[in-house]
């Protein structure tokens, strides 16, 4: 009996210790941002101050900070940004973001030794290794890719803020800083998508193939089933530093690798430390540019000690260089090896911060954030598969919300998740809306009443000598009313002639993607045309609308009266778009002429020396 006394008299002391012990345990969970762009930092260290304990942040800028020896503050510290601490209260589970500002590196004091600086010493064995490291000189590559994209609005002024236009749009930015955090400062979004594909590369011919899985868009400005709502691919460009020359798209210019063969004339390159990522020891190397207007980059490597590959990266192009559209854009990436020992990226992410042309506006800023896995290489499918460029999956935006969970390397975080309520949000702010239904009209030339657009309003009024003062309506049907009908056409009456013209025609959408894109259509139109013109009746278009406007011509030459004629015209039409790029259409008309002036052709055309004539014909384009 005194045994058990005592055993449970040591168990009793054991979990009085270690509830003790736990209680002091200091958790610490964050999230290091960049200000201005709220765009995660990767690589940043966390530490605790007068200690060694700390970590690294992830790819997206997430720490997790656990130990028992926490002092009363924690610093974030990485070159290129301003380093800052927060206090921490010991032997608790806290959340600690931290946002960082850029600072300009002042890099320009080095003491000079004999011998052979080391990170030039790297930096050379790096470049010599780089063709071998080179994805571009695989015979083929296969993988899955994830990519993802939000275009925010940024730094808007407290001038515009006052503005009454604007009370909807400041609230909303006070609800998403809110939901940033302390300390952090989040940009209102007007664009987001996330893209699930398979992405195949054929080096024979530089060929290339996508397979769409999944796809979700967010405009502020999209109109339902408009044209901005088409799907789209990747077509994401992964920057591969193993070449000498990386274009920059956005700028469409070419910046020069930090290792490329003639590099280190313009450059300079310090070895800043040595790390273990992932098992492998790595050289952190810094470069910036000797002449800051040069088109080169300003960042860090992380280069493998044994191999001389490029483990990760951090690299900016900043205001220095000689661009005016960018503030400052960064090119963050991630590399792993495959069983050829070719390093190919795993993650990759791009952030442009566009310059403001106009004092006192707000700024865009566009994030893109990529993942790539499941690679494989030297397998090439059939030359036959690589000519068909995209394809989508018939349920390509319709996957619910369980494919997203399971196919995003990352989860979103709360502030993503809002962002993505928050278009929707903004698009219906009545002064938002009002803009984007004016431009839309502005562009398009309908207006949009519920599910039937009215327009166009080029066509609205004309005049010429025949008809005199001419007035036109036309309409169309939308996705509100259906996606796969479309029914369209036009009204039009001349006040001179004192006719009535008209057009009309049905549409059926027969099939999209991933099948090849088919329609068909049917069509009577009764109006005045003029000789050596013709009406594009699967776009809509005639010499009333678009680029041809002969008729607001007449008033100004007379003689173009003698070419009009009245038409009925009838027609059945079926085209389809073929993946290849070729697009087929076979049409079968009837078109009735009555000429509005004498007939005279001559003797050698006595076929049409008749009033009214009749041409039924089949043809294929």
């Amino acid at each position: 009996m005194c045994t058990k006394k005592i055993v449970a008299f040591y168990f009793l002391i054991i979990f009085c210790c270690n509830a003790i012990l736990a209680q002091q345990e200091t958790i610490i969970t964050g999230r290091v941002t960049e200000s201005g762009t709220n765009g995660g930092i990767p690589f940043a260290n966390i530490y605790f101050r007068g200690t060694l304990g700390g970590t690294v942040t992830d790819f997206e800028g997430n720490y997790k900070l656990q130990t028992d020896k926490a002092t009363d503050s924690i610093f974030v510290k990485l070159i290129g940004y301003k380093s800052k601490a927060k206090a921490v209260k010991k032997g608790t589970t806290q959340v600690i973001n931290f946002q960082l500002s850029t600072e300009a590196l002042n890099l320009n004091m080095i003491e000079v030794r004999p011998g052979v600086n080391p990170a030039l010493r790297i930096i050379k064995n790096a470049s010599r290794n780089k063709s071998k490291y080179n994805r571009d000189n695989l015979e083929s590559v296969q993988y899955t890719s994830y990519t993802k994209q939000e275009a925010d609005i940024n730094n808007i002024s407290k001038r515009l803020r006052k503005i009454k236009l604007f009370h909807g749009l400041t609230e909303l930015w006070g609800r998403m800083d809110t939901l940033a955090g302390v300390d952090s400062k989040a940009n209102l979004p007007v664009f987001m998508s996330e893209i699930v594909s398979d992405i195949y590369s054929y080096k024979e011919g530089d060929k290339k193939h996508e397979d769409v899985n999944a796809e979700i868009i967010k405009f502020v400005g999209m109109k339902d089933g408009s044209a901005a709502s088409q799907l789209q691919g990747t077509d994401f460009q992964n920057y591969n530093f193993c070449l000498d020359n990386i274009n920059i798209p956005v700028l469409n210019k070419d910046f020069l690798s930090p290792l490329a063969d003639n590099a280190s004339l313009f450059y300079n390159y310090i070895l800043m430390d040595s790390v273990v990522i992932e098992g492998k020891r790595c050289f952190v190397v810094n470069c910036h540019p000797k002449n800051k207007r040069d088109l080169a980059f300003t960042g860090t490597l992380w280069i493998t000690d044994t191999t001389f590959a490029i483990k990760q990266l951090d690299l900016e192009i900043t205001k220095d260089v000689n661009v005016n559209i960018i503030d400052h854009l960064r090119i963050q990436q991630v590399m792993i090896p495959t069983e050829t020992y070719v390093w190919v990226p795993s993650q990759t992410r791009v952030l442009i911060d566009f310059a403001t042309q106009v004092k006192k506006l707000v700024t865009l800023v566009i994030k893109t954030y990529n993942c790539n896995k499941n690679y494989i290489i030297n397998k090439p499918k059939d030359k036959e598969f690589y000519k068909t460029r995209i394809k989508y999956a018939e349920d390509v935006v319709i996957k619910d919300s369980t494919y997203w969970v399971t196919h995003r390397d990352e989860p979103l975080t709360s502030l993503e998740k809002e962002s993505y309520n928050m278009i929707d949000t903004v698009r219906n702010i009545p002064f938002i809306k009002f803009m984007f239904n004016n431009l839309y009209f502005l562009f398009s030339g309908y207006k949009d009443v519920g599910p039937v657009d009215f327009g166009h309003y080029m066509g609205l009024y004309a005049y010429n000598q025949y008809e005199g003062s001419r007035v036109q309506l036309g309409f169309r049907t939308n996705a509100k009313m259906s996606k796969n009908w479309i029914i369209r056409g036009y009204g039009a009456y001349g006040f001179k002639d004192q006719g009535f013209k008209y057009d009309l025609q049905l549409e059926r959408i027969i099939s999209r993607y991933p099948n090849p894109y088919s329609m068909a259509g049917i069509q009577y139109r009764d109006d005045i045309s003029q000789i050596g013109t013709s009406y594009n009746y699967i776009n809509n278009m005639s010499f009333y609308q678009g680029g041809n406007n002969g008729l607001y011509n007449f008033s100004s030459n007379i003689s173009t009266l003698l070419r009009l004629v009245r038409q009925q015209e009838s027609r059945i039409w079926y085209q389809r778009v073929f993946n290849s790029g070729i697009t087929g259409t076979v049409t079968f008309q009837n078109i009735r002429t009555s000429p509005l002036f004498p007939v005279y052709f001559g003797d050698a055309f006595t076929i049409f020396q008749q009033r009214n004539y009749s041409i039924t014909e089949a043809l294929l384009e």
